[in-house]
């Protein structure tokens, strides 16, 4: 290989390294039982949009469960867990201003708060 082939590859692994896109962050909020399940609601304004999907890894594999929209707040909900599923992983996204997703897990509630300008994610392990 000559010198300036080889600098080529080494120029270009560098871009590549520094050129990679930020990597997202979630935060771990605990576990669910995947035999209780749990309840969620949205808390927020009338004239705000929102978007809740749910994900879950299925032997190594992400899994799109629901993907449920809506305008301002919402009642309990309840969400059933796969038995086969590992990892449960939320992401909130709204429009119009900023929404609060209370999570009700067991005897615990859990809040994740989102707005225009940033999209949350949460994840929980799932137990027997």
């Amino acid at each position: 290989m000559t010198k300036a082939m080889l600098t080529k590859v080494i120029l270009g692994l560098l871009v590549a390294t520094l050129a990679r896109p930020p990597i997202a962050e979630a935060a771990y909020l605990g576990t669910v039982s995947s035999q209780d399940g749990y309840q969620f609601e949205m808390v927020t304004g009338a004239n705000v949009s929102w978007s809740v999907t749910f994900l879950s890894v299925v032997r190594g594999k992400l899994v799109v469960d629901n993907v449920i929209t809506g305008n301002g707040g919402t009642a309990r909900m309840a969400v059933t867990v796969s038995r086969t599923a590992e990892r449960l992983i939320l992401l909130l996204d709204t429009r119009g201003g900023s929404a609060a997703l209370r999570m009700f897990v067991g005897g615990n509630q859990v809040e994740i708060i989102a707005d225009e300008n940033s999209d949350s994610r949460a994840v929980f392990d799932v137990t027997g």
